[in-house]
């Protein structure tokens, strides 16, 4: 919470400011706090991402005095911020497909004609705690926004002339038979688990995924440096969790 308003926040264990940010006149923030014993610890960066409305109260950082909910009041599905934070942190590659992009949804149950007809909702005003509410509750019940949120950023992001560059970006969800479990209902964790397991043994994209998650570990590592006009040498080598997958 800015003031009197809420904005999204975005919090990493990286600090990138300046000209790339201000560049890109994002709609979000990255939390940064100085000094650096004000930075926001783990544990409380839980808190702050699970203060649902009507679930969990704001969580307020004693080190700042600032006050945050759940992200989700603005970004159900984060891709194109994960998109936009890509090309600061990697500039010399910011305009080329990355290996993969994976999103994960977390559920979709059947919904009223009415609230399938619902138009995409917008982040709204924050003004009161009675406005927090309200939005984050229609946010929850319209679960065809996350939905479209993704195919928000497919269409600006993944929409290429080349087929390897579109099926670089998976997106993953499960559908429920009938309404899907509100976030309170522990006693359904167990439908909730066997819905995900079937739904996970019938989609061809989650091999699809976890094959390119494999791949993209492996890379080539130069034993020297590059010199024009003359080959290198090197070696192939996979990221060390690889050898614990198994498929």
């Amino acid at each position: 919470k800015r003031g009197k308003s809420y904005k999204a926040m975005l919090l990493a264990n990286y600090n990138v400011t300046g000209q790339e940010r201000e560049q890109q006149k994002l709609d979000y923030e990255v939390v940064h706090s100085t000094p650096p014993e004000k930075e926001m610890k783990v544990w409380e960066a839980v808190l702050a991402t699970s203060a649902a409305p009507r679930y969990f109260k704001p969580y307020i950082q004693p080190a700042t005095g600032k006050s945050f909910i759940d992200g989700g009041l603005y970004y159900n599905c984060p891709a194109l911020i994960v998109h936009q934070e890509r090309q600061i942190l990697w500039k010399d590659v910011r305009y080329r497909q990355p290996d993969i992009v994976l999103s994960i949804g977390t559920g979709m149950g059947r919904e009223p004609e009415d609230a399938q007809a619902t138009d995409r909702v917008v982040p709204p005003t924050i003004s009161s705690w009675g406005d927090i509410i309200n939005a984050f509750l229609g946010m929850v019940h319209n679960q065809l926004d996350t939905e479209r949120a993704w195919a928000d950023y497919y269409t600006r992001v993944a929409m290429t002339n080349s087929d390897e560059d579109r099926q670089r970006h998976i997106r993953l969800n499960v559908q429920f038979d009938g309404v899907r479990p509100g976030l309170d209902k522990v006693d359904q964790l167990g439908l909730l688990e066997d819905t995900a397991r079937v739904s996970a043994s019938a989609d061809p994209k989650i091999r699809d995924a976890a094959d390119r998650l494999v791949a993209s570990s492996f890379y080539y590592e130069r034993e020297g440096p590059v010199t024009k006009g003359r080959s290198s040498t090197g070696k192939p080598t996979t990221l060390p969790f690889t050898q614990h997958i198994k498929m």
